[in-house]
This record gives structure tokens, C-alpha cells and sequence, in this order.
């Protein structure tokens, strides 16, 4: 097997890592500019701060295996590959070790490995690099990938003439709760910007491909168009609930977004978290981050409303369950592949048919 370490200044990174990588080089993930340092990761982790205080809640590294760490040394350059080409370089200022089950209880809240975001981080190799990352272009990538820089999506929002945009973070194809919190949210903004996220998910999560397809099927049939902006975020899914919460709004923050939408369990799995316990962080750090969070409540299908509503509007949530459709991601996943009838009261109908048209709808 060829050595892709070889000469002591090259690695092979991941499609993923190199997203990772231009996310830093694009200003997606400012303040951070480096790959971080044990100090940051350390700092990160305890207080969803960099060391040197400014507000960050998830660590960007680059790992490497042993062999990988042997050939590399502090404060010398380091080549990157992806696919053999090429990409960048990065100035390699520190190796080093953590402990990361101790670190998946701060990230994440929990050690268990049915968590697909504790079971990705302990599967990461063992030494971890940090440093300033030098590409050689940025170029978009491949064109179903949908990606602008920050610097040309506030070029787009200057054109359209928007003073207020609010951002909308997704993995999933657009549902009627999906809707909801859409149209909610532009009776109070100038435009909205969708940006489904591309990088890694876990199994049977939907492809990018039919995210996509889904939403602009829906803003070209069921949006004012005139008013939304669609492109993608080039990052992997943390699974980290509140924290990833903070992370996502200070992304959008970056491309030029003055809200953003938080709904119930945002990036949360299973019942990890709290049903709004990104709302309560959210709160802590909002008046630092420079933008608006929109804490809307979760939308749900009322059958005595007949219509999609929260528990701030609805009248029978509490003592009425039995008339409550709750609507989710999941939920609509475990149908499709069951083949089980999905009413269009919770997900269009067209929505339905572009999924059963695809031949390929799931990771």
C-alpha cells in the first residue's frame, strides 16, 4: 500500500476533512481561523470559548494515526492530499493527545456509543493537529454540492436589497412543520437563506441529492421565491444538540444572516437532550454572537385545529394527545421505507412523489 506519509510532509485527508479545512480558509467557522491547538480544544470543550475568549462551541482538528504523527513535526509545513492532488498546506503547530471519552461528556453530553456523534469522535485516530490551513484554490466544489463562500452569499443579499435574512439549518427534505417555521419567520424578515448541511450524517439519513431536489420543489411551487436563497453547508453533522445549536447560528452569523431559526431539539438524536435545551443556551450567548435567534416552538398537526400548530398556539396539546401528530424527519424516514401512507397533512403530497420517483433517497 502506498505510503501517503511519506517524505514527512504529506497527508491524505477525506473529502470531509477538506470541507473542514475550506470552511476555515472561507471565514464559515470565524473566529476560528486555525485547526486548534491542544489550549483551544481544551478551551472549547470546558466553555464554548477559544483560549483566548471568544465564542466557539465545537473543535476543528485534523486527525491523524501514529505513523502519521511520527512523520510530523511542530511548526514545519505540512503538504495535503485529497485524491492524490495536491489541495493546500498546513502550518503545523501542534500535535497532540486528549482523552476522548472525558471529552465526549462535555461535547456531547454523554459517553454512550449509541450516540452517532460519541461513537464518530471515539473512532477518531489517535493524535489530533492543529494549525493554519493554506489551500491552493477555492474553487466550488462539484456542482451538486450547491456551496458559495460567505463573502459571495452577502454579495447575493446585498443585490436583493435584504437588510434582515434569517437562516434555516436542515438534514432533512422539507415537511409541513418545516413549513411552518418558514413562513413564520419570514413575516418579520426581508429574505430567507436555506442552507441544508452535506457532509457526513449518519445512516439512513436522506441523501443531498433529494434534500435538495425536495426544496426546490417547494420554493418553486409553494415559496415566494423572490424572497429565498438556497446553497449548502460543507460540514458533518456533530449530533451535538445545544452546543451544535451555538455552532450553527454563528455559521450563519458568517454568511451575512442577522436570525436564525431554532426549533425544538435542534441537531439533537434520540432523547439525548432537552425538547428546547438549545433554546435555553442559545440565551445564554445571543447578546455575544451578533445575531437574532428566532426560538420558535416545534410545529405539530393538530386534528381539531386541522392545521399545523405549536403548543403556543394550540389549545389541545396538553390535554388532548390523542389528536396531536407530531412530525419529524424520522417519523417520515421509518414510513418511507416501511411504504406507510404519509398524509398530506404532513408532508405535501409533491414532496412524496419526488421521493418515490428517486432511486435513491437514503445514505
Amino acid at each position: 500500500m502506498e505510503n501517503f506519509f511519506k517524505l514527512s510532509s504529506q497527508i491524505k485527508i477525506s473529502l470531509n476533512d477538506y470541507y473542514e479545512l475550506r470552511n476555515l480558509h472561507d471565514g464559515v467557522y470565524y473566529p476560528l481561523k486555525n485547526l486548534v491547538n491542544k489550549s483551544n480544544f481544551d478551551s472549547i470543550a470546558a466553555n464554548n470559548r477559544t483560549a483566548a475568549g471568544e465564542i466557539f462551541p465545537l473543535p476543528i482538528f485534523l486527525d491523524v494515526d501514529i505513523k502519521g504523527a511520527e512523520k510530523l513535526s511542530a511548526k514545519k509545513n505540512c503538504k495535503i492530499l485529497l485524491k492524490e492532488n495536491v489541495v493546500g498546506e498546513i502550518e503545523v503547530n501542534d500535535i497532540y493527545k486528549i482523552n476522548k471519552r472525558k471529552v465526549c461528556k462535555k461535547l456531547f453530553n454523554t459517553n454512550d456509543l449509541n450516540h452517532p456523534g460519541v461513537y464518530n469522535f471515539l473512532n477518531k485516530k489517535e493524535f489530533f493537529i492543529g494549525g493554519k490551513v493554506l489551500l491552493n484554490n477555492t474553487r466550488n466544489t462539484k456542482k451538486k454540492d450547491f456551496y458559495f463562500k460567505p463573502s459571495y452569499v452577502k454579495e447575493i443579499f446585498s443585490k436583493n436589497g435584504w437588510k434582515s435574512i434569517v437562516g434555516f439549518q436542515t438534514r432533512n427534505i422539507p415537511h409541513r412543520a418545516h413549513e411552518h417555521l418558514l413562513r413564520t419567520a419570514l413575516e418579520f424578515v426581508d429574505g430567507l437563506f436555506i442552507q441544508p448541511l452535506v457532509g457526513n450524517k449518519k445512516k439512513g439519513d436522506f441523501t443531498n441529492e433529494i434534500i435538495f431536489k425536495c426544496y426546490n420543489l417547494l420554493i418553486n411551487n409553494f415559496l415566494p421565491k423572490n424572497k429565498i436563497e438556497l446553497s449548502s453547508l460543507l460540514t458533518s453533522m456533530w449530533y451535538a444538540g445545544p452546543r451544535e445549536a451555538l455552532f450553527h447560528s454563528i455559521i450563519r452569523r458568517n454568511y451575512g444572516c442577522t436570525h436564525f431559526i431554532v426549533g425544538r431539539d435542534h441537531a439533537g438524536i434520540g432523547n439525548y437532550y432537552g425538547k428546547y435545551d438549545a433554546h435555553k443556551l442559545l440565551a445564554k450567548y445571543e447578546n455575544e454572537i451578533g445575531i437574532t435567534i428566532m426560538k420558535l416552538s416545534g410545529p405539530f398537526y393538530c386534528s381539531i385545529c386541522d392545521g399545523i400548530a405549536t403548543e403556543e398556539s394550540c389549545p389541545h396539546y396538553e390535554n388532548n394527545k390523542d389528536k396531536i401528530t407530531e412530525i419529524s424527519g424520522t417519523d417520515i424516514r421509518k414510513k418511507l421505507n416501511s411504504k406507510i401512507y404519509i398524509s398530506k397533512k404532513i408532508i405535501r403530497p409533491e414532496i412524496v412523489n419526488a421521493l418515490k420517483s428517486s432511486s435513491n433517497i437514503f445514505i
